[in-house]
């Protein structure tokens, strides 16, 4: 299907994923975004990955869409909008959200929810220092470039720890890494993975 390069393409794209929803059960939910806007100067397509703060009390220093817990009385939809703003200062409403890939479940027990969102005024997104050690806006390229992942085997391990690598000394694992490696092979080349074949490694599941 080769690359996309704007909008329309990306919402065609998006359309017909046969998304794969967990059922409601008592797993804490949360909900992320792969947030994407254009690049003027490179006539691309970005989106936005954070490195999260080393004071965080939970996956500290790791490397994370946005996106955090649903409150009490909250849609997923509500949630990410409200995680979007709070950790990146991005602006958007539940009509920016293009379509959604398979939930996944992390083994510190939460139902994640993935969404895509566009994010028309992309470049003004500022990080939350309290949350966010580092904002990355990565050319949505890279996702079929450099981003060839390795599989590895670890005891404890039912299934493979994905490495996705995405340029310089950038390495993302589970979810986040299953969660772009299933996106990018469904929007550039139209094949179905299913994200909960890859495994978390060790030191994400607390």
């Amino acid at each position: 299907m080769g690359t996309v390069t704007t909008l329309t393409q990306l919402r065609t794209r998006l359309e017909g994923f046969p998304v794969k929803s967990l059922p409601d059960s008592k797993l804490r939910h949360a909900a992320v975004a792969i947030v994407i806007g254009e690049d003027p100067q490179h006539d691309s397509l970005r989106f936005i990955l954070t490195e999260r703060s080393s004071e965080l009390p939970n996956h500290a220093g790791q490397f994370s869409l946005p996106g955090g817990k649903v409150h009490v009385g909250e849609s997923f939809e509500e949630a990410v909008i409200r995680e979007v703003h709070e950790e990146v200062g991005l602006l958007l409403s539940e009509t920016d959200i293009l379509g959604r890939i398979d939930d996944y479940e992390t083994r510190s027990g939460f139902l994640i929810r993935p969404f895509v969102v566009w994010a028309s005024d992309f470049h003004s997104a500022r990080p939350d220092a309290s949350e966010v050690a580092c904002l990355l806006q990565i050319p949505l390229s890279a996702l079929i470039g450099p981003a060839v992942p390795t599989l590895l085997t670890y005891p404890g391990h039912d299934k493979p720890v994905l490495q996705l690598p995405l340029g310089g000394d950038r390495v993302v694992h589970a979810p986040t890494g299953a969660i772009l490696y299933q996106f990018a092979r469904w929007v550039f080349g139209g094949q179905h993975t299913r994200n909960d074949i890859f495994a978390e490694p060790s030191f994400a599941w607390q």
